[in-house]
């Protein structure tokens, strides 16, 4: 049975998202959400209100299921985006909350009895339906290792495992660049181009700042015993990035919105890839790149 009333209401804000949440009881942050967390009056695109309910018991909703990750269903029809969040940890499925997405408002019911509300690895941004509220406000997160130097943002793009993290320690060392988040990036569309802003997810990286720079370029990488740059076509390019994005491909109307935004990101801000090894020299041959106009090895 839900808790009619709410005494505790808390804003975060990602990108141009400000999420107001009402909820009965203290919400359990992690350390990494702190930087998210906002007085209600910071300037925004879009605004939704979040209702938190805690039931004794929850039900998958009756309308046709679109997607089943084993930790995550999603259920949607004309006007309703509905995802329900299970407990994979242990052999048994456990169902520890259901979230209703409808025009500016999300309602979650929450199964306290599960003790997922304070565990350790339970997150609210996956509950927010985030990649979807986000691409409302012309924004897309990109999975990547997101490093700013000299004010500006590089990114560096891979499958997991490549070497983006290891080639942004690098940097790091080489030019003493600083990594802003080491998973993922939001990529924020702008008049004049686009910006990497803070987002509240890392994976297992440490680095998670709300930090916002210009984007410089996006960088692809590739393993290689030699460090040299290669020039993509657009269609390479848009390939590429896109299936390092988190998109709704349940959702035709979010992958079309998404290709249109790739469209732009591809014009506006440099795409490469540089296949490399992951020494010094690696590093210098990107900034020889970047910063003085040569494709030279190094």
């Amino acid at each position: 049975m839900g808790i009619p009333y709410f005494n505790v209401t808390e804003c975060i804000q990602v990108g141009e998202v400000l999420f107001r949440i009402n909820v009965p009881c203290p919400f359990p942050w992690k350390k990494k959400d702190i930087p998210f967390l906002v007085k209600e009056d910071g300037e925004h695109q879009r605004e939704v209100l979040v209702q938190i309910l805690f039931e004794e018991e929850l039900e998958e909703p009756q309308i046709p299921l679109l997607m089943d990750r084993g930790n995550i269903k999603v259920w949607a029809d004309k006007t309703l985006d509905i995802r329900a969040f299970y407990d994979i940890s242990t052999q048994e499925r456990v169902l520890y909350a259901t979230s209703c997405w409808e025009g500016d408002q999300i309602t979650i019911h929450f199964k306290y009895s599960t003790g997922f509300w304070d565990s350790p690895y339970f997150v609210i941004w996956p509950l927010l339906h985030l990649e979807a509220q986000l691409l409302l406000t012309n924004s897309l997160v990109l999975h990547c290792c997101y490093t700013q130097f000299e004010g500006k943002a590089l990114l560096f793009t891979a499958p997991s495992g490549t070497g983006k993290t290891t080639h942004a320690e690098i940097w790091q060392r080489v030019f003493g660049s600083e990594i802003v988040n080491g998973d993922q990036g939001l990529l924020q569309q702008r008049k004049d181009g686009w910006d990497a802003c803070g987002f509240p997810l890392s994976g297992s990286a440490d680095e998670c700042f709300n930090k916002s720079f210009p984007i410089k370029a996006i960088v692809i990488i590739r393993q290689s015993p030699d460090n040299y740059i290669e020039e993509l076509s657009i269609s390479q390019k848009l390939s590429l990035i896109y299936s390092e994005c988190t998109v709704n491909k349940w959702n035709q109307k979010r992958i079309s919105y998404t290709l249109d935004l790739l469209v732009d990101l591809i014009q506006k801000v440099p795409v490469i890839m540089l296949h490399c090894n992951m020494k010094d020299d690696a590093a210098r041959t990107l900034h020889q790149y970047l910063y003085k106009g040569s494709n030279g090895t190094v």
